[in-house]
């Protein structure tokens, strides 16, 4: 009986480890993600999101540049192939709390979606 309860205590612990393996929290955003992202979008055209060790520079032709603090982020494996979900927790000026959700890529350099509008793809220039 004993045997047992060691043998069941040491499978949790193997299967706690791997579902920690598979996620992560930083107060910083990974180097894969860390540059300034456009998109050849017309609908986007002129805007550019930017990662930096602690910020989130969004920055408009029409709007303006914004710039957000990042509080947390956290990454986890994603749904499409070889790719990282990002969930990005970030304070805005007037200090309300936000996240955003981005899908990371490695092929051709590197490629970021928001997990809201997945059909339009962001390079880090």
């Amino acid at each position: 009986m004993k045997e047992n309860n060691i043998c069941l205590a040491v499978l949790i612990i193997c299967v706690a480890s791997v579902l920690c393996m598979q996620c992560s929290n930083s107060s910083t955003p990974p180097m894969e993600i860390v540059g300034v992202w456009t998109t050849p979008d017309e609908n986007y055209a002129g805007e550019s999101i930017e990662f930096t060790s602690g910020m989130i520079i969004m920055n408009s032709v029409s709007r303006g540049v914004f710039e957000y603090t990042i509080d947390k982020v956290k990454s986890k494996e994603g749904h499409l192939y070889n790719s990282t979900f990002y969930t990005v927790y970030y304070t805005d000026q007037s200090g309300e709390k936000n996240l955003l959700n981005l899908i990371y890529t490695p092929e051709e350099g590197g490629t970021l979606m928001f997990k809201s509008e997945q059909d339009i793809f962001w390079k880090r220039i």
